[in-house]
């Protein structure tokens, strides 16, 4: 079975898990205890979501997978205090030597993570800087991942320069329309901002506008308070006061 590791594997590509059809997005080689290991930003289509493989080099060629879904820390805690209670647990550095794709991490940077280990699942808590985040992942075998095709190519092809005369054509065609023709343009707007002592051009003597055919703003209009006042006016307090968190 073919290897996977940062040079087999391009952004863009088509990552294959269990049948499940991924999205290669961002690529980390990471070093730890003279160790190293890759990890590959997955986006999935189905689910809408990004999950994380992770690819160790281990002893003899070797290599241990793991597929990483991010969580909460609510479904964390609960993990650790139940699943992941008194498993094996290990801490350490690692540092990112390589990075490329939408990975959102610099070269050289370190992070601190501890990993909880149960049968084939693991718990992982990583901390960057601050930015803590929590995941939780379960073994895969390499022949558990198939590379497809690099799809970012193909869609280069097609996308090359046509979007971009299509949208300075539309540009064109709006910035003439405002500058020749703007109080027509703005026309469907004019009510809404007239006033007593303003009035657009389509609401000067009458009572309704000449292009949208709204009533005009007036006194009466004017007057009255606006929707964010009138909705605090409105509202009657139910029940005691409002607490956030659990």
């Amino acid at each position: 079975m073919k290897k996977i590791w940062i040079d087999t594997v391009s952004i863009g590509q088509e990552v294959f898990i269990h049948g499940e059809k991924y999205i290669c997005q961002g690529i980390s080689l990471c070093e730890s205890d003279g160790n190293s290991y890759c990890e590959f930003m997955l986006y999935s289509e189905t689910q809408n979501k990004n999950e994380w493989l992770e690819v160790e080099l281990v002893d003899n060629g070797n290599y241990e997978l793991y597929l990483y879904s991010d969580i909460g820390i609510s479904r964390y805690n609960s993990l650790l205090k139940n699943d992941f209670y008194n498993s094996e647990t290990y801490s350490a550095k690692a540092t990112v030597i390589k990075c490329k794709g939408d990975f959102d991490a610099d070269i050289n940077e370190r992070f601190d993570y501890t990993e909880y280990y149960s049968n084939d699942k693991v718990l992982s808590v990583e901390d960057w800087y601050g930015v803590i985040e929590y995941s939780l992942g379960k073994e895969i075998q390499l022949e558990d991942v198939v590379l497809g095709e690099i799809i970012k190519n193909k869609s280069n092809k097609f996308n090359s320069k046509k979007p971009i005369s299509i949208v300075v054509l539309v540009l064109i065609i709006f910035l003439s329309l405002v500058f020749l023709i703007p109080s027509r343009l703005f026309a469907s707007y004019c009510s809404p901002t007239c006033t007593k002592y303003s009035k657009d051009w389509c609401c000067i003597n009458v009572d309704k506008c000449k292009v949208t055919h709204k009533v005009c703003k007036s006194m009466y209009y004017t007057n009255s308070s606006s929707v964010r006042y009138r909705s605090y006016g409105s509202r009657n307090p139910v029940g005691g006061g409002t607490s956030f968190g659990k």
